[in-house]
């Protein structure tokens, strides 16, 4: 019902307007362009999948679309704010137990659910990048506080997410690139979360926990990548799975690589196989009985559905933004788009909306060129 209200909010728009945006015009040309093609790739026979990857990428930009231009974005007065929201609503459940949900991660080690959504990767990047890069010192101080609430979460928690720990990687590792002078906070950083993060898990007695499994994950994935004496199948399960995954994406014909494989498509097994290791945390059921595999992990979804042309011009649209956007804000999108995507219609909307601000760029510095012009014929 959401969806359908979301499109009668973007249908009653356009009977104000009375006309469609020329980018709004640009927009439904290429997805019916890409719907046709999904379509002549046979992929309207994924049946719920093709609906879900179409409706997800349409409604994400209706939703956008029926508020028209998102002018003068205050990023960090949102993110910041969203930030603090949800760390203080994350520690309550932890603390008083409502909502809080526990499962058995192994048959020795207790893992515990509280208020995750994947938008939580986005403001955690965010303020680790406001941190290292503010426009004002309150800015920083907000960062700050966030990233202290978000680290005694994870200590209440007893682990943070594989894919969390990637991105929050990936973002140091760029503060860093951004500005040298940032090596010895970034390493100061890194000893904090790693010291604290690697308690063990609250109700478990052994040395063993969530985060040391997690943490495996990425050593293993590290080994991989630097020992030729390591080969795939001595990677740590959960790792096994998604280089596997990778490479038998790499695997497809060039086509499908550039371009990916559509609205609906989906992998299957070639260059490698998993044997007997899938269960439902790698992929849904219905998934592992047909071995076609339509929903992907991190940036392995955005290869299998749109392909390297689209990353290459989101990376480079970001690049543009910087010049007049809230760097903070375009880089850690990139980040998140290229490690979140499809998990919910949630990075879709971060998607679509960093779009919007790229239109809101263009509109920038259409106005720069005009006053620039217009300032040279009168000197004239």
């Amino acid at each position: 019902m959401l969806y359908v209200y979301i499109a009668i909010a973007f249908i009653l728009s356009l009977f104000q307007r009375k006309k469609l945006h020329r980018y709004e015009l640009i927009f439904f040309v290429l997805f019916i362009t890409y719907l046709i093609y999904s379509i002549l790739s046979g992929n309207a026979l994924s049946g719920e999948y093709f609906i879900n990857d179409v409706m997800f990428i349409l409604i994400a930009f209706l939703f956008l679309f029926s508020f028209r231009w998102l002018n003068n974005i205050n990023y960090d007065l949102i993110f910041l704010s969203l930030s603090s929201g949800y760390f203080i609503s994350k520690i309550l459940v932890l603390i008083t137990g409502i909502g809080l949900e526990v499962t058995n991660y192994t048959s020795v080690i207790v893992q515990k659910n509280a208020l995750f959504d994947p938008v939580e990767y986005f403001l955690i990047l965010y303020c680790i990048h406001s941190f290292f890069y503010p426009l004002t010192k309150n800015v920083r101080l907000v960062s700050f506080l966030n990233l202290l609430l978000f680290s005694f979460g994870s200590i209440l928690l007893g682990y943070v997410h594989g894919g969390a720990m990637v991105m929050i990687f990936v973002s140091l590792i760029y503060c860093l690139i951004r500005n040298i002078k940032y090596l010895l906070i970034l390493s100061g950083v890194l000893i904090f979360i790693l010291t604290s993060l690697t308690l063990p898990s609250i109700n478990n007695d052994s040395n063993d926990s969530v985060l040391s499994y997690k943490l495996q994950k990425v050593t293993g994935l590290a080994e991989f990548m630097f020992d030729d004496n390591f080969g795939v199948y001595s990677l740590p399960r959960s790792t096994q799975v998604r280089v596997i995954e990778t490479l038998n994406l790499l695997d497809q014909p060039l086509p499908y690589i550039m371009l990916g494989k559509g609205f609906g498509g989906y992998l299957e097994q070639s260059k490698y196989y998993y044997g007997r290791y899938l269960n439902k945390d790698d992929y849904s059921e219905d998934q592992i009985r047909s071995k076609k595999f339509y929903v992907l992990h991190s940036i392995n979804q955005l290869l299998l559905k749109h392909g390297v042309i689209f990353i290459a011009l989101i990376v480079l649209m970001g690049m543009k933004m910087r010049k007049r956007i809230n760097k903070n804000y375009v880089d850690v999108s990139i980040i998140f788009i290229l490690f979140s995507y499809a998990f919910t219609i949630k990075p879709y909307l971060i998607l679509s909306l960093f779009l919007i601000s790229f239109i809101y760029y263009l509109g920038i510095k259409k106005t720069e060129n005009t006053v620039h012009h217009e300032t040279k014929n009168i000197s004239n």
